[in-house]
């Protein structure tokens, strides 16, 4: 069984109700999240998800919305109340990351990652990589059209079943081809179908991708303010008649 918390359903703006973007799933005894927006580290903590359980961090892009608790993650784990509970963790993302990584350690003069020889780190190509297997997951990923650096990621369980998470994207054949027959599919919807914003989804396009990947739940994050105003379901459901949910920080979905 495959358990999905959204941590963080908003974006870089601050809402009282709405985190920075980031997922965590539970799978096989292990923790994984997907982005690291900021205040993810706390509400894992109000969701009672210990951070011992970590066993892989996978990135979509380098914008800090979904990325800024990259430092304090790393920095938390040098504390010695971890030592005992250290295991290799698995930090994966896009080209770039390695780089990304040096500048921060430049940037707070090694305080924030230290030795961490119990980290793995990662880049992905999607072209290039194919299929890995991170833990008890089997990973895809396809190219978003974002910020030029951007991925998507497909999630394969134990018992075979599909999560996709978007990250930040327009609509595209790419994410359109990973998503397909996907048992939950998490799309960002940032903006409204009367103010679209190159390099983010509407609900209408969301729903499109939706339907045409043949997902069986459509789950929506990544709201901004002005997206909240308006009848995100019904723009949807113009196009996708599957199971829907618009997200809110912690809720569980199960698979």
């Amino acid at each position: 069984m495959m358990d999905i918390i959204l941590l963080g359903t908003g974006t870089a703006l601050p809402l009282s109700d709405r985190a920075s973007p980031a997922i965590a799933v539970r799978e096989a005894g292990h923790l994984f999240c997907l982005d690291l927006g900021p205040g993810t580290l706390r509400q894992m903590a109000r969701a009672g998800l210990p951070l011992t359980a970590l066993r892989g961090v996978f990135l979509t892009h380098f914008h800090p919305d979904h990325c800024a608790d990259l430092v304090p993650l790393l920095f938390a784990l040098r504390n010695p109340s971890f030592a005992a509970f250290r295991t290799r963790m698995v930090l994966a993302g896009p080209f770039g990351l390695v780089d990304m990584l040096s500048h921060l350690e430049a940037a707070y003069a090694g305080s924030a990652l230290g030795s961490h020889e119990y980290v793995s780190v990662r880049e992905i190509r999607p072209e290039n990589d194919g299929v890995l297997a991170i833990g008890s997951l089997e990973i895809s990923t396809a190219c978003t059209r974002h910020s030029g650096q951007g991925i998507s990621y497909r999630l394969r369980s134990s018992d075979g079943k599909i999560l996709v998470y978007s990250g930040d994207t327009d609509y595209c054949d790419e994410i359109v081809h990973l998503a397909q027959d996907a048992d939950i599919l998490i799309l960002e919807c940032a903006f409204p179908d009367h103010s679209p914003v190159p390099g983010h989804l509407t609900p209408s396009s969301a729903a499109r991708i939706a339907e045409q990947s043949g997902a069986r739940h459509l789950v929506l994050t990544h709201f901004y303010p002005e997206c909240l105003k308006t009848d995100i379901a019904g723009e949807c459901r113009r196009a996708y008649s599957g199971e829907l949910t618009l997200g809110s920080d912690l809720l569980l979905l199960r698979l």
